[in-house]
């Protein structure tokens, strides 16, 4: 129950928000920024030590009795530092936050249904790739929420059965 509620009132009306802030025009110029400000931090002398302090963190807690998500986390943000200082030590040669931008463009123009679209017609409507992308989503949606009910259902026959052999 208690993942339900994180992950279907939580976590997916927070990735919504994010989604929508970050693919909105004034939510893409301020992501961009943000990225900027880091990559100016984060060079070389700032950005592997503290990878180095998070792989190190990820070698002492590995051995740890209970400690199973803490190694993997420790290491995903080091391996996330190093890559940020070799994005931001490379910065002017491969023109990273310049890709970033036209990337949002792409998807901004995809998305953008302010812009006319040509009139399609019969069934070649339901086959464009807003469609399938809308058909692809809503599958998920729809596999979680049986998923969803799946588990409820064998969580109460496996205490129903509990109930009966108890009896």
């Amino acid at each position: 129950l208690a993942t339900t509620i994180g992950k279907g009132f939580v976590k997916a009306p927070l990735q919504e928000l994010l989604f929508v802030w970050i693919f909105s025009h004034t939510g893409r110029d301020e992501l961009l920024y943000v990225v900027e400000k880091v990559f100016h931090i984060v060079r070389w002398f700032v950005g592997l030590p503290i990878a180095a302090v998070f792989f190190y963190l990820s070698m002492q807690t590995r051995k740890m009795p209970k400690m199973m998500l803490i190694p993997l986390v420790a290491f995903v943000l080091g391996v996330l530092f190093v890559v940020i200082t070799i994005a931001s030590e490379f910065q002017e040669h491969f023109n990273v936050t310049q890709k970033m931008e036209e990337g949002f463009d792409k998807v901004l123009a995809f998305c953008d249904k302010s812009k006319p679209q040509a009139e399609s017609k019969g069934m070649s409507s339901y086959f464009t790739a807003k469609s399938m992308f809308n058909y692809f989503v809503t599958g998920l949606i729809l596999y979680f929420i049986t998923d969803v009910i799946n588990n409820l259902a064998r969580a109460h026959a496996t205490e129903e059965a509990k109930k009966v052999k108890s009896s």
